[in-house]
């Protein structure tokens, strides 16, 4: 290639060779980067719904909390993101909604149910709350729940008793508790 450029040279194409020779550095090629992986980075075009392009595939979690941008998702990782996220019992239940869509925690005492971190309008699920072997667990709620003609859901008191709570968030800090299903065997 090198003898090519000379020879155009000697005819006097002096731009000529000038933009063949940088348009041929290894730089512009990409032939300097030790990297297959960033030399594919630096050459992709995102697929979009118009145009053909390179995909990522998002993970399970990225698809939780939406935070992945222009990937896609195999049904390996639409599983992995529905299954059930543990929260951590405490007097005021933390819950972070980008970590899942289907919640549980057992109860060690009465408890309140806090405000969610990360919701996002449209967000559908469940909270299943499982009594101690004790029982007799009571759950209040944040102000940002919302129910039915304002009636707070009541919880099944028995020891080991499991109930679920299907939530709809709605908009900003109005989060619907659409049902609840008690004493599940």
């Amino acid at each position: 290639m090198q003898r090519a450029i000379e020879e155009v040279a000697s005819d006097g194409s002096a731009a000529l060779t000038a933009h063949i020779a940088g348009a041929l550095l290894a730089a512009n090629n990409l032939s300097d980067v030790a990297s297959a992986a960033t030399a594919f980075g630096n050459i992709k075009q995102d697929a979009t719904t118009s145009a053909t392009g390179a995909t990522e595939l998002a993970t399970a979690a990225e698809y939780r909390s939406n935070a992945a941008g222009n990937v896609v998702l195999t049904p390996a990782e639409v599983y992995s993101a529905m299954a059930e996220v543990s929260l951590t019992d405490a007097a005021t239940i933390a819950w972070n909604m980008d970590a899942g869509f289907d919640f549980t925690v057992t109860l060690g005492g009465n408890r309140t149910l806090g405000q969610p971190t990360n919701q996002r309008v449209g967000k559908k699920g469940r909270v299943r709350v499982v009594q101690d072997a004790t029982g007799t667990r009571t759950l209040a709620y944040h102000a940002d729940f919302e129910f039915a003609a304002g009636v707070a859901l009541v919880l099944s008191t028995a020891a080991n008793a499991q109930d679920v709570l299907y939530y709809d968030v709605l908009a900003s800090n109005r989060i619907l508790f659409t049902g609840i299903v008690r004493a599940v065997a």
